[in-house]
């Protein structure tokens, strides 16, 4: 990423293009390292738990195809032909971005006539004269554990350049969020539209954006997804992207889903959509195996108890084991310049009470700080939810156990109920046609809540960008 973690804008464009008059643009000029250390490569280990990165250079494997095969020779997977049909799909793209970079459109041997192109996202008239046509992504979206991330995560792993990045949804709107905050913040122009120079600094930074896990719940993403795609798209990035919906069933029966509607057509005409339609879980597989090796794990990692005072002491004895017999301490942490309270933490442990998380005004983007922030999360009191009548705290609790998934943040839950009950259905009433967001949304969050509970998953390393931060700063008196 050619915009430093701590070096300023203007200077860094000053000493590459020899350019002058910079700044004079007060967006530009800012530090934007808060800004830039939201973005990450996020997938460097596969569902079942080996490095994707590592099997690339052990197979040499230039393709998708060629990858996942060379997997399912030494027994390290399962072949599954709808899984290569779309693995052919992702080689279509690889492909054409492989002869984007002979053509020297992506990846310059001139570094000066790199930059000055993608300067010119920000500035028209420096833009070279030759125009670049992107390939077209890919929107690939089927059920759960059909192994549509897992093909992903192959492809990137596979496409060359540096100029690229692998988030989960979430995580990216988090930031998209961020970026138009700091804009408001330091714009001179106070009544200023923020979205294209937003758009403008995300393209300068990647070509090619992954997004995991594709889904709409929220009315502020909702009306900044149809103008930001079409500032991206106009710039040339390359989006790929996995979903439990078909691109027409996102944001359904949500406020003001008309202004988002637009948004659908800028998928169809950008992305190639593929329907993952493999019937096989392969997650839940690879979660029976571990279960056979240790019958006992689920009684840890999600206690079932109907007496509090057993459940509180099942949390108390995890907490001390995971914390290292540390006391619990009141964290603040920084959400948007304001103050996120953490009642009980320790030693990178933190640990609520179910009505903390779900019940209060928290959003996405507390729950990705504190997925990134603590390396283990304990939740007490988990009590059957609504899908439709708790249809805010079913949300909430989605939104949160996806952040930590995604981090590889560490779960220890108690509960009044079985995982499989944990969801109640009696209260929906809808047609087929018409099934809301949670849904679908609860299918995959039971679905990583049993992953969480398998040993592979344990085993898998914290993805966070504060685990070293020096908690005692953030201690209240």
């Amino acid at each position: 990423m050619w915009i430093g973690n701590s070096t300023n804008i203007a200077t860094r464009l000053t000493a590459n293009l020899g350019l002058r008059n910079i700044s004079t643009i007060p967006f530009l000029c800012q530090q934007v390292s808060d800004i830039s250390s939201t973005w990450k490569a996020t997938s460097e280990t596969s569902p079942n738990g080996f490095s994707i990165s590592e099997q690339v250079v052990k197979t040499e494997a230039k393709t998708v195809t060629e990858l996942y095969r060379s997997l399912a020779a030494t027994g390290t997977i399962q072949e599954d032909q709808e899984q290569l049909r779309s693995a052919a799909e992702f080689d279509r793209l690889l492909k054409q971005i492989v002869d984007f970079e002979e053509r020297n459109f992506l990846v310059k041997k001139n570094r000066k006539e790199f930059l000055l192109n993608r300067i010119g996202t920000f500035f028209p008239f420096l833009r070279s004269k030759e125009k670049v046509t992107s390939p077209k992504g890919i929107y690939i979206y089927g059920g759960v554990g059909s192994g549509k991330t897992f093909l992903m995560d192959m492809f990137y792993q596979l496409t060359p350049g540096k100029f690229k990045y692998r988030m989960h949804f979430q995580d990216f709107m988090v930031s998209v969020h961020k970026r138009i905050h700091q804009f408001r913040i330091h714009s001179h122009n106070h009544g200023s539209d923020p979205i294209p120079p937003v758009a403008a600094q995300v393209a300068s930074e990647c070509w090619l954006l992954c997004l995991d896990e594709f889904q709409v719940t929220d009315v502020a993403d909702a009306l900044v997804l149809r103008r930001l795609g079409e500032e991206l798209f106009s710039r040339g990035l390359i989006l790929v992207t996995t979903s439990n919906r078909a691109p027409e069933e996102l944001y359904w029966n949500g406020i003001q889903r008309e202004s988002f509607l637009p948004f659908i057509p800028l998928l169809y005409d950008y992305c190639k959509v593929i329907h993952a339609s493999s019937q096989t879980d392969y997650r839940m597989q690879m979660i029976l195996r571990d279960v056979s090796t240790s019958s006992q794990r689920h009684a840890i990692t999600f206690y079932v108890s109907q007496e509090e005072e057993t459940r509180k002491r099942q949390m108390d004895k995890l907490f001390l084991a995971l914390s290292g017999d540390s006391m619990e301490k009141q964290v603040n942490l920084d959400v948007f310049s304001r103050k996120l309270v953490i009642r009980k933490a320790g030693k990178g442990i933190a640990r609520f009470s179910f009505f903390e998380l779900c019940d209060e005004a928290l959003s996405a983007a507390d729950f990705v700080v504190l997925a990134e922030t603590f390396r283990s999360v304990l939740i007490e009191d988990i009590p059957q939810i609504k899908l439709f009548t708790e249809r805010n705290r079913a949300r909430r609790f989605i939104n949160l156990i996806d952040a930590l998934y995604d981090h590889c943040t560490k779960l220890f839950c108690s509960s009044t109920v079985e995982l499989d009950s944990l969801f109640s259905k009696e209260d929906l009433d809808f047609s087929k046609e018409l099934e809301p967001e949670e849904f679908f949304a609860s299918e995959r969050t039971l679905s990583r809540l049993r992953e969480m509970q398998t040993e592979t998953y344990l085993k898998k390393p914290h993805i966070g960008r504060r685990q070293h931060e020096d908690f005692s700063i953030h201690e209240s008196d």
